[in-house]
């Protein structure tokens, strides 16, 4: 059965705080996103300065949807801010996943990825409907 809109995502952090490569993977099976925007609220004073947005339709092969290096859009306690995406994906539109993918140290100089929100704005659809075209 479908699920509801709070759990459709599947929200897996991986957070390693003595290294670069922290990141929150969203996985929408059994549907597929097409992203046209984000928005990201941070939570606390720890922001993130240097990330990208990347998109998998199987978890292994990453395509950078949007790249961030040194971006200073977060800075106030539980700012949100909200990114167009215009990239070319390698012909990849839709995706299954969706992770923020930290590249560098956050505004407190460390490698701790914290959000407060994370929403995704575009098109969705079912991944039978996918398969079904690819055939």
């Amino acid at each position: 059965p479908p699920r509801d809109h709070q759990s459709a995502g599947d929200a897996r952090p991986q957070t390693r705080t003595a290294q670069a490569g922290s990141w929150l993977r969203l996985d929408f099976e059994p549907y597929h996103v097409r992203p046209t925007r984000y928005s990201l609220r941070c939570d606390g004073s720890c922001k993130l300065r240097n990330w990208e947005l990347q998109g998998s339709c199987d978890g292994e092969s990453w395509f950078v949807l949007r790249r961030h290096i040194g971006d200073e859009t977060l800075t106030a306690d539980a700012a949100t801010s909200s990114w167009d995406l215009d990239a070319e994906h390698d012909g990849e539109e839709w995706f299954r996943m969706l992770r923020i993918y930290q590249t560098g140290q956050n505004s407190l100089g460390s490698y701790f990825l914290s959000l407060g929100g994370f929403e995704v704005y575009g098109g969705l659809r079912e991944e039978l409907r996918v398969a079904a075209e690819q055939r």
